[in-house]
């Protein structure tokens, strides 16, 4: 399997860092933040779309 992170190599601008997250990955990061937000089916819905829609 490739690496999933993926540093910067541009030193004169923001350094940044390119993660994959997978279903599982993301299932751990949100059940160790207990402080989230309560969902709301309207902006979920709204994201769904825009992505579907390639926004």
């Amino acid at each position: 399997m490739n690496n999933p992170i993926v540093p910067s190599t541009t030193h004169d601008g923001p350094i940044y860092t390119v993660v994959d997250i997978t279903p599982d990955l993301a299932k751990k990061w949100l059940a160790q933040n207990t402080h989230n937000r309560n969902l709301r089916e309207r902006v979920v819905n709204g994201y769904a779309a825009d992505m579907r829609d390639g926004n």
